[in-house]
């Protein structure tokens, strides 16, 4: 029966990364069902991730919420420190896609202490949870944090040889690159992440890694490449219903088209509504609010480059001010660092 279930959560978990995602919870409900008949609570724990994961890339927010609950229910039984961090980490990414930016830094900082704490300890989140968090990071403005959290993050996982996390932390890098003006920078250590997740057949991380680099080449001036680029990205998430990286490809699009027009096309500009659109769709769907940010942005950008207003910009602003509430911690890196020294100084533990 243990093997049984290992194989079917295996089976799931690389149905997923390889874009499969209906064949992956196939897999993973029938390994749940085998790990709550066996018992088995650690297996149980990791495979309800697993399935969190697949359902946020496919925009089924709400069966993912009620996974991360049962993920969160036998992380208590499990009783480790990274069974607990992991479930505030999942839980903490998707509070970010559906825009609760206040509840995700409280789970991404609460599960970072545990992390933090845990020995041999000072190392902040790493792996997927630490590219979810530095993402968040930069979505919302503290790009020193994430800098910082990400060039960790990527020693850890060279050190492991975990390429494919690796390469995830270069495309944070890009997209660092690409808020201080270093478009060409930026496109360089995406294209690389692009050449790794295609190497290692990871669809639906390439998916999305695709769309940044179409976002580095169009910024880079180059449009053609942004649309070839973005072109294989819908043609990845489109058919594998991989909703993520679909809306987020038709708003990189929908920029490239203005960009066109306005470099003397104005063809691109009913083009670029229609990406835009489907883009908004899709997120308000899906309840995926930083990528309806986004199509609110390039229908904002469109808006500019015809010469007419019609709300974009003012509906952006909006969204923009509640996703990014104020009083965020600009350094909640080392409040984190802070909390865990002050609790080791009260229970008489060293630091180092």
């Amino acid at each position: 029966m243990d093997r049984l279930a290992s194989y079917m959560r295996g089976t799931g978990f690389f149905a997923f990364i390889t874009g499969d995602p209906v064949t992956a919870q196939e897999y993973q409900l029938a390994s749940i069902d085998l790990d709550v008949d066996a018992g088995d609570v650690r297996s149980l724990e990791r495979t309800w991730r697993n399935l969190i994961e697949c359902l946020g890339h496919v925009g089924d927010i709400d069966a993912a919420w009620e996974a991360a609950e049962e993920s969160t229910a036998v992380a208590a039984r499990v009783d480790t420190t990274s069974a607990f961090a992991n479930a505030a980490e999942w839980r903490g990414w998707l509070l970010t896609l559906l825009g609760e930016s206040r509840a995700a830094e409280e789970r991404f900082m609460f599960a970072d202490r545990l992390e933090y704490a845990e020995p041999p300890g000072n190392d902040h989140m790493f792996s997927f949870p630490g590219v979810w968090w530095a993402e968040f990071l930069v979505r919302t403005g503290r790009h020193a944090a994430a800098r910082t959290l990400t060039d960790a993050n990527r020693r850890i996982c060279a050190e492991n040889g975990w390429n494919d996390d690796l390469a995830l932390c270069d495309r944070i890098l890009g997209s660092l690159d690409l808020t201080v003006g270093r478009p060409h920078a930026a496109r360089e250590k995406v294209a690389a992440a692009v050449v790794i997740l295609r190497d290692g057949d990871f669809l639906v991380e390439l998916a999305l890694t695709l769309t940044m680099l179409a976002e580095c080449a169009r910024a880079d001036g180059d449009l053609d490449a942004a649309d070839q680029h973005v072109a294989e990205a819908l043609t990845l998430a489109g058919p594998r219903k991989l909703v993520l990286a679909q809306a987020a490809a038709l708003a990189v699009r929908a920029g490239i088209h203005a960009d066109r027009a306005a470099a003397g096309d104005p063809a691109h500009l009913g083009r670029g509504r229609d990406d835009a659109d489907s883009a908004l769709r899709l997120a308000v769907r899906h309840r995926l609010a930083w990528h309806e940010l986004d199509a609110l942005d390039a229908h904002a950008r469109l808006d500019v480059v015809a010469g007419k207003a019609h709300g974009w910009a003012g509906r952006a602003a909006a969204l923009r001010g509640r996703l990014i509430p104020a009083g965020l911690d600009p350094d909640p890196l080392s409040t984190v660092e802070r909390q865990v020294a002050a609790e080791r100084a009260k229970n008489g533990e060293s630091n180092i």
